[in-house]
């Protein structure tokens, strides 16, 4: 089960990820102006990513850097946890929710957008929106209840678990929306 101090670590690692991706992309979303690999959409994998993922380029930035949080997130088998089927459900699902709120932070974080240039007007990357957010957020925070599902089998206290992680990353968002836009606010006054 997890505790407010590993969500809240969680969150560190979002924050810190969405800065780190801040400082590389600057106000060009999805790798726009980096010099990255980029395989045409013609190709099998390219096709595929671009259908599972509302129609996004693939780009060997974003690839590497899903690959790695993924390694993060399994280090606990490597140094002490023996893995398991029930385990991995749970780092799988961890790891969608976690890709949603790093997305959302990089907006909120970054000076060229902020909450009021979360809109798909701006970010064409995002080309398909459901009300205030896009497509791919509600995917994500899909594929995370459907991976967490399966353990609840053996232990029906890891959706109370989940829960409180969706929560405890919400609440700690919406204060960050409120303080960055304050700040934003602030600044411009100045």
């Amino acid at each position: 089960m997890t505790t407010f101090f590993q969500n809240l670590y969680i969150y560190l690692m979002i924050i810190v990820l969405a800065a780190i991706e801040i400082q590389i992309e600057g106000p060009h979303g999805w790798a726009a102006n980096l010099p990255v690999w980029k395989p045409e959409k013609t190709t099998w994998y390219g096709s595929f990513y671009s259908k599972i993922r509302s129609g996004k380029e693939l780009t060997g930035y974003h690839l590497f850097l899903f690959i790695f949080v993924l390694l993060i997130f399994h280090l606990p088998f490597v140094v002490s946890y023996v893995w398991n089927i029930w385990y991995e459900f749970q780092i799988l699902s961890l790891f969608f929710l976690f890709v949603v709120f790093w997305d959302f932070l990089w907006f909120i974080l970054n000076p060229a957008y902020g909450l009021k240039r979360f809109k798909a007007v701006h970010i064409w990357w995002h080309n398909q929106w459901l009300g205030p957010w896009p497509i791919d957020y509600y995917w994500g925070i899909l594929c995370s209840v459907i991976l967490i599902l399966p353990p609840t089998v053996k232990e029906s206290a890891i959706v109370v678990g989940w829960l409180k992680t969706f929560i405890t990353l919400t609440i700690l968002t919406a204060i960050t929306v409120i303080l960055t836009e304050g700040i934003n606010s602030i600044k411009r006054l100045l």
